[in-house]
C-alpha cells in the first residue's frame, strides 16, 4: 500500500516533471501567514490611527525577513526547476541537466527576489491603507489573512514560469505545453488550453477580460508550462 508521500510523488510524477515546481508554495504560503498573524495580533486591540502608524513602521521593519523569505522561495524554485529537467534529461537520454544548470540566472534571480521583498512588505502596508480608509479592523485583519495565501499564491506562480522560461529559452525551448491541474476547480477557458504548445513569446488569452499570459499569470491559476526543447516538441 502507497503512502501519502508515494502517492503525491506518483501524482507529480504523472502530471510530468515541472508539476513539482509549484508545491514551494506550501512553505512560502505558511511564512507569509505568519507575517500576516504578527500583524493582526499587533493591531487587534488598538485604536485605528494608531494601528496605521504601527503598521507602516512594520513595514520597514520586516523588509530584511522579507528579502530573505523572497530569496529562499526563489531559490527553492530554482532548485526545483533544476530537479525538473534533471528528470527530463534522463528520460530523454540527453544532457540537459549539464546545460541547464550552466544558464547565467543571476540578474534575473535578483530582480524577482526585489519584486517579490516588495510584494511582501506591501501586505501590511496594504493593511494599513484599508484601515486609513476607514475599513474596520477586524475586517482588515480578516482580509489581511486571506490576502497572505493569495499573495503568496501568485508570487510563487509567476517566479515559477519565469524561472522555467529563463532556463528553456537557454536550452533553445520556443515554447511550452499547457498543462492544468486536471481536476474539478481547473477554470473552462483553462481546461481549453490543456496540452496545446504555445510559444513564449506569443501566450494564448487567459481570462474573460481578454489577457494574454503564461501559466500563472491570470489570479488564482493553478497551471504550469511544460517546456518544449528540440526533438521532444
Amino acid at each position: 500500500m502507497l503512502s501519502s508521500l508515494q502517492r503525491r510523488s506518483s501524482k507529480i510524477l504523472e502530471q510530468g516533471p515541472w508539476r513539482g515546481v509549484r508545491n514551494a508554495e506550501k512553505s512560502h504560503a505558511r511564512a507569509l501567514r505568519v507575517m500576516a498573524r504578527q500583524c493582526c495580533n499587533m493591531v487587534k486591540d488598538v485604536p485605528p490611527h494608531k494601528a496605521v502608524d504601527m503598521l507602516y513602521r512594520y513595514a520597514e521593519i520586516v523588509r530584511p525577513w522579507a528579502e530573505v523569505t523572497a530569496l529562499q522561495m526563489v531559490s527553492e524554485i530554482m532548485r526545483r526547476d533544476l530537479t525538473a529537467w534533471i528528470h527530463k534529461g534522463k528520460e530523454l537520454h540527453r544532457p540537459l541537466a549539464a546545460q541547464a544548470r550552466m544558464v547565467s540566472t543571476g540578474d534575473a534571480e535578483r530582480e524577482m527576489v526585489t519584486q517579490q521583498t516588495d510584494a511582501i512588505v506591501g501586505l501590511p502596508v496594504a493593511a494599513a491603507q484599508r484601515l486609513s480608509e476607514g475599513h474596520d479592523v477586524s475586517k482588515v485583519v480578516g482580509w489581511l489573512e486571506t490576502k497572505a495565501n493569495s499573495v503568496s499564491r501568485a508570487q510563487v506562480a509567476r517566479v515559477a514560469t519565469n524561472v522555467v522560461r529563463l532556463r528553456a529559452y537557454y536550452l533553445g525551448s520556443e515554447g511550452y505545453i499547457w498543462r492544468t491541474s486536471q481536476d474539478a476547480r481547473v477554470r473552462p477557458r483553462h481546461r481549453a488550453l490543456e496540452g496545446k504548445f504555445f510559444r513564449w513569446n506569443d501566450p494564448p488569452v487567459v481570462d474573460d477580460r481578454g489577457m494574454r499570459g503564461h501559466p500563472g499569470d491570470a489570479s488564482e491559476c493553478r497551471c504550469i508550462p511544460e517546456p518544449v526543447v528540440g526533438e521532444y516538441r
